[in-house]
């Protein structure tokens, strides 16, 4: 992975090969981020997870979409669990495939294939933390 920080912009291409979440959350330990938000990402996903969020069931609908998508909307933020500080991610992505239909939802896991290129601004004087909502049982950021 590269990465070049400006202004509190951090500019990256992600590796071929490795969990896309994974990767973010080096980036992020890299330049010691614990709130941002990600304004936009393109490459390539191999074998995508995107989930829906039922709010009858309260659970999410996950499907494994397999082969290559096009990742042309990555979107998201950066925050740190409340109870243990632990770094979490919450991303949405819009994937292109081989026909040209568009899919999407909450990215779950993903393989970066030949590129990932990320944007990720750094937002120094907001704390922002994960707490367990009790209605749905997600973590939903709060700020401190």
């Amino acid at each position: 992975m590269e990465s070049r920080e400006e202004n509190g912009i951090v500019f990256a291409r992600l590796d071929e090969g490795r969990d896309i979440h994974e990767q973010l959350k080096e980036l992020a330990a890299r330049h010691n981020v614990r709130t941002a938000v990600i304004p936009e990402g393109v490459g390539m996903l191999e074998d995508p997870e995107l989930g829906y969020f039922n709010v009858e069931t309260k659970k999410y609908e996950n499907k494994v979409f397999a082969g290559c998508w096009e990742l042309v909307s990555l979107q998201g933020n950066f925050s740190r669990l409340a109870e243990d500080g632990e770094p979490i991610l919450h991303l949405h992505a819009g994937l292109g495939g081989r026909d040209h239909k568009l899919i999407g939802g909450h990215l779950h896991a993903g393989k970066v294939r030949v590129t990932g290129e990320i944007v990720l601004r750094r937002l120094p004087n907001v704390t922002a933390e994960r707490v367990k909502d009790a209605k749905y049982g997600l973590n939903l950021l709060q700020f401190r």
